[in-house]
């Protein structure tokens, strides 16, 4: 079995058909057919099932397709690694940070880390928890910056260290008659139409702020965090916002809540089989010292 091998399933699982996957992958359709059914043959079972020109994983392709896209992540970070040492880095960071999260404060403990220790190469990336924990799990990334949450203890290979607690704030429009207080009450707040983030963890954290006195009156789910300011900005409702991931808008303005007592705790994770990697805890030495 050979790497293109794994290349040409992988992509014939993304389109399920054997003409786009040969494009996209320079090579013959014939040829392509013949190196899937090959693979097939070594593996001695079927990975599609063909039902006329279109085709459907089995289910024992379902499980190749998961372990085949771990051995190319796997590959691709190997490489990327040695380019690194290469380029005179002796380690690779790669980090995931949850949406806007620390978006000031990042930056500042980034550069601290820049400064003391040239030689770590850092590599970073954003996404919803659900797909970063994924992506620590199968060590596509080293460390994880994200919201806690309690489920993350029903996880044993993950390790995780809460590190800072955050106010959660108001996000209203600049022309809101909320606007002009310099804090708010739950009381004052509790007949908005609320705006929030999809996402399964961010209805589990509304219900949880629900149980502490938090208003649920839900206008919609938004996507995206963009989409999200421009209509609150337009004044079709209020959101929820943890104070590290506010953005500056000239339409938006961020008001304490006063007496909400729920607070987002912050957490660093990293899978315990990186456990020893010296990054880890440069990194997370630099957050505390910056924070």
């Amino acid at each position: 079995m050979e790497i293109r091998h794994l290349k040409y399933f992988v992509s014939a699982a993304a389109h399920l058909n054997f003409t786009k996957a040969a494009q996209e992958c320079f090579v013959v359709q014939s040829a392509m057919t013949q190196q899937i059914a090959a693979l097939e043959k070594e593996l001695g079972t079927a990975l599609f099932e063909r039902r006329g020109r279109s085709l459907v994983l089995t289910a024992e392709g379902e499980v190749f397709l998961t372990e085949a896209k771990k051995i190319l992540e796997e590959l691709d970070a190997a490489v990327d690694l040695t380019r690194s040492v290469s380029s005179g880095y002796h380690q690779t960071l790669r980090i995931g940070c949850q949406g806007n999260l620390m978006r000031e404060e990042l930056p500042r403990i980034l550069k601290g880390l820049r400064q003391k220790h040239p030689e770590i190469k850092v590599l970073l990336s954003q996404g919803g928890v659900p797909e970063l924990t994924a992506a620590l799990e199968n060590q596509q990334i080293d460390c994880m910056i994200s919201l806690y949450w309690e489920e993350f203890q029903l996880r044993d290979w993950m390790k995780v260290i809460p590190f800072w607690e955050n106010e959660v704030t108001l996000m209203v429009s600049a022309d809101h008659p909320l606007a002009e207080y310099p804090e708010v009450t739950m009381d004052q707040i509790r007949k908005e139409n609320f705006i929030q983030l999809n996402g399964n963890e961010k209805k589990n954290r509304l219900l949880q702020w629900a149980a502490s006195g938090s208003p649920i009156k839900l206008y919609c789910w938004c996507d995206d965090q963009s989409c999200l300011e421009t209509l609150v900005a337009a004044g079709y409702g209020v959101a929820l916002c943890v104070k590290s991931a506010r953005r500056p808008h000239s339409g938006l303005v961020y008001l304490p809540i006063k007496d909400l007592q729920a607070k987002e705790a912050l957490c660093f994770s990293y899978h315990k089989d990186k456990s020893k990697k010296e990054g880890l805890h440069i990194l997370l030495e630099e957050m505390h010292h910056c924070l």
